[in-house]
């Protein structure tokens, strides 16, 4: 399906989804739609720190830690299980390449 985001209709729809978390007291998220590696919409909705009463906007920094080798690591043991070996071996040498290149 492709968004076109000059139609205020898709972002109503957007809002709805994400209205019931939209307002002070309650955690949020924020959403982005890229095509072509342009934002097509981004928004932020609920709050960022209910201490503090931040609201999520689309600049907002999500600190997730080492949160995302989790599902890296479900997602390699998947293909593994679906005997997608080589692919899976592909993607970790990839992977591992990035690392390197990131130090």
């Amino acid at each position: 399906m492709i968004l076109e985001m000059t139609d205020n209709k898709i972002e109503n729809k957007i809002d709805q989804l994400f209205m019931k978390w939209n307002k002070k007291g309650s955690p949020g998220c924020a959403i982005g739609v890229i095509k072509d590696g342009e934002f097509l919409y981004k928004k932020g909705y609920g709050m960022a720190n209910l201490d503090y009463d931040i609201p999520i906007t689309p600049q907002t920094v999500f600190r997730i830690a080492s949160v995302s080798k989790q599902f890296t690591t479900f997602r390699l043991c998947y293909w593994l299980k679906k005997e997608k070996y080589i692919w899976t071996m592909i993607y970790v040498n990839m992977f591992l390449k990035c690392l390197i290149m990131r130090k």
